[in-house]
């Protein structure tokens, strides 16, 4: 947190405090300053020297936005670049354009009409029960946590209590999508006119809500999206319907499987709230110290393990990056232990389709530059080493499939990093 006013003062190079008036219709007292090295350089770089550079950039970037909202020429233009460093070799379809456009623009209700018709009712009460199931295996990890003071277990136990579950789709349309209409009259009747104006009415309303109480209830990202995410400045997991899905979740699948991918992940999301992220915000998603300095201190103890663990793994022609991959590293630890607990806990488990289920959901098929790309800027490990390295930090692993000192799996019981 700082001042506005002495974040304006700052920057002697743009006028903060009037771009924020302008957009909000206010300036308030403080903000959250998220990336405080990006405004220390700011100066820097947004300067008189550097501002037909600036401008230039501008340009271009303007330009590669509108051209996928023009010809099918300019699109493969567009896409060159992208082409280049992805090793697409086929332009995208046209179909598959137009659905891009749409699901961006209407990503709420697409997402509605993806969960009810290809989730449903039955397989989301059945997902909510295991995300309660799994809350409760938390609360039980928590509870016999044997690192953490009374004092800051008890803060973290409240935070998660106090967690909010978007499961499957939302029960609600937002309002706005009432006025998101496409107007052969408005902006020339033009296709690209409309969307600019669809954009810019989507970005208002955000503006407008400044203000406003925060909605525990708004999803952020669409029922229709492969991916499932913790938000920590709402203390909040979310699971789309596309992610409930085979071989993650499927009413048909066994329970060891279930709990095996999507039962991990939900652990996962969880640990999001304890990670060194996560850790940072408290129940009501403000960022601020609740830990005792003495907690927080073996927490990154035992996070530096985690870094060591991964960093420096080969991975084809690169290497992993133990301090970028952190705080997923350890959210997949804390999630697949969790979900084992839940599973050694069911009538008839079955570890090996436990086990054989999280590498399942993990299988990945890309370019090698795509992989190349990702191994610098992703948060995440590469799925192949997610999917062999967890699994080898739990006892469980090595009795569900014989594996012995001198097995390629092999990890000494001395390098198997747990933290939650």
């Amino acid at each position: 947190y700082t001042s506005l006013a002495d974040l304006d003062e700052s920057l002697a190079n743009i006028d903060l405090k009037a771009l924020v008036e302008t957009l909000i219709g206010d300036a308030p007292e403080t903000v959250i300053v998220t990336t405080p090295k990006f405004y220390a350089a700011f100066d820097s770089v947004i300067n008189e020297e550097n501002m037909p550079l600036i401008r230039d950039w501008m340009l271009v970037h303007s330009i590669r936005s509108l051209a996928e909202y023009c010809s099918s020429d300019a699109i493969a233009i567009l896409g060159a670049f992208s082409n280049l460093l992805t090793g697409q070799t086929e332009p995208i379809p046209p179909n598959v354009t137009a659905f891009a456009a749409v699901r961006s623009l209407y990503s709420e209700v697409v997402g509605l009409y993806y969960g009810e018709k290809y989730f449903g009712p039955e397989a989301k009460a059945d997902v909510t029960a295991m995300v309660e199931q799994m809350i409760e295996t938390y609360r039980e990890r928590l509870t016999a946590n044997t690192w953490l003071s009374e004092e800051t277990r008890i803060k973290a136990l409240r935070k998660l209590d106090t967690m909010a579950l978007q499961i499957g789709y939302p029960d609600k349309i937002d309002p706005l999508y009432d006025e998101l209409l496409i107007d052969s009259a408005a902006e020339g009747g033009t296709y690209a006119g409309n969307l600019l104006r669809i954009q810019r009415l989507a970005i208002q309303d955000m503006m407008d809500r400044f203000y406003e109480e925060s909605d525990r209830d708004l999803w952020i990202i669409s029922a229709d999206t492969v991916n499932a995410m913790y938000n920590p400045q709402m203390n909040s997991i979310v699971f789309p319907s596309a992610i409930l899905q085979a071989p993650f979740y499927s009413l048909s699948q066994s329970e060891s499987m279930n709990y095996g991918g999507i039962g991990a992940v939900i652990a996962h999301e969880i640990s999001h709230a304890f990670d060194p992220n996560g850790a940072k915000f408290d129940e009501n998603g403000a960022m601020t110290d609740w830990w005792l300095p003495e907690d927080y201190a073996k927490f990154e103890e035992l996070s530096q393990r985690m870094v060591e663990v991964f960093d420096g793994l080969p991975y084809k022609e690169f290497t992993v990056n133990g301090t970028l991959t952190l705080g997923e590293n350890v959210a997949d630890a804390g999630g697949l232990g969790c979900a084992l607990q839940v599973v050694q806990s069911l009538p008839e488990p079955d570890l090996q389709a436990f086990f054989i289920n999280w590498a399942t959901i993990w299988r990945q098929k890309t370019y090698d530059q795509v992989e190349g790309i990702l191994i610098t800027i992703d948060t995440h490990a590469p799925n192949k080493i997610r999917a062999n390295l967890q699994p080898a930090m739990l006892d469980a692993f090595y009795e569900a499939f014989d594996i012995i000192e001198g097995d390629p799996m092999y990890r000494a019981p001395e390098d198997r990093v747990a933290i939650w």
